[in-house]
């Protein structure tokens, strides 16, 4: 009996291990069916991705076996300004969800700017060329101008050349109180229905709210290839989650494609037709409600080192 009870267990775990076998293979399968069914349309139409897969796990008798982790930070599309018109081109890369800041998430000086801000505004005479809501202040490293933000979870990629300049642009609008007056009531209406108007001569501005403050650091090497690395990020007084979007006139052309690696998955655009021959490339990811891009610009000649470049970007996420 022992012995029948002995290679029933042998059975079992023999079953069992065939199981798991043909369940890792079933999932691979799938994850290859997925990869494959991504569409990816004609140059100078409309390309989109499938969504990310998450993570694939197999939990099985007590153990866990873990696939590649693929995350991706939204999706970039890419087009022409106008269905008539083939000489403008767009991009634009969005995300699917508000990753817009609460104000309490940030706690650097970078807030302190709205003062400067709100004095402008009440000194404007209308003809500056430059908006009253906007500030830029410069750093030596790029730990000064994170700590200066002052949001834990965004980040910089810090790569191996020197920043030829690293600086913090903020953007904030005014918010304005409007004096309200009830319409006489002459007509009978009742004082649950009387209209209301505003009273436009008595708007003041009260308080400027910051919108979005972006991070960026500036690279120039002793070839051809220049490239900035950049950091948005959006507050709950923005309007809307916009992304990152763009255009670029006489015939330059957009190509894109998605890209893996560091266990991301990056949306690469490349541009080419500008004038002089020049080569444009960026790369768009979002992590951490955090919108991160990479723009390098660069000559045939100098493809490899910005291949390299934007390796190294990639995988200091």
């Amino acid at each position: 009996m022992k012995q029948e009870q002995k290679d029933q267990r042998l059975m079992t775990k023999e079953s069992l291990m065939d199981a798991v076998g043909s369940a890792k293979e079933e999932m691979l399968s799938e994850v290859e069916k997925l990869r494959n069914d991504t569409t990816v349309k004609s140059r100078g139409s409309w390309r989109k991705w499938a969504l990310p897969l998450t993570a694939c796990a197999l939990l099985l008798i007590g153990s866990l076996t873990t696939y590649a982790v693929l995350n991706s930070g939204g999706m970039l599309e890419t087009g022409k300004d106008k269905p008539t018109d083939q000489t403008n081109s767009t991009y634009k890369f969005s995300v699917s969800e508000d990753i817009r800041i609460p104000m309490k998430e940030i706690h650097g000086d970078v807030v302190k700017l709205t003062e400067e801000m709100e004095e402008r505004f009440h000194q404007q005479d209308g003809l500056s060329s430059t908006y009253a809501g906007w500030q830029r202040r410069e750093f030596a490293t790029e730990e000064e101008a994170l700590t200066f933000i002052g949001y834990n979870k965004m980040n910089l990629p810090h790569l191996s050349g020197s920043p030829k300049q690293i600086y913090v642009e903020a953007l904030g609008n005014p918010v304005y109180s409007l004096e309200v007056k009830r319409i006489a009531d002459e007509s009978g209406i009742s004082m649950d229905e009387a209209a209301y108007a505003v009273d436009i001569e008595a708007e003041e501005m009260q308080k400027v709210k910051l919108v979005s403050l972006r991070l960026y650091a500036e690279y120039q090497t002793e070839s051809t290839l220049n490239y900035t690395s950049t950091a948005i990020l959006n507050t709950e007084y923005a309007d809307e989650n916009t992304g990152i979007s763009g255009i670029a006139w006489n015939g330059v052309e957009f190509t894109s494609h998605m890209q893996i690696e560091n266990g991301r998955e990056f949306y690469v655009m490349n541009a080419e037709g500008f004038a002089g021959e020049w080569l444009g490339q960026q790369v768009f990811w979002q992590e951490n409600n955090v919108l991160y891009l990479l723009h390098l610009r660069y000559k045939e000649q100098d493809k490899k080192q910005a291949d390299e470049v934007m390796l190294e970007w990639m995988n200091a996420f």
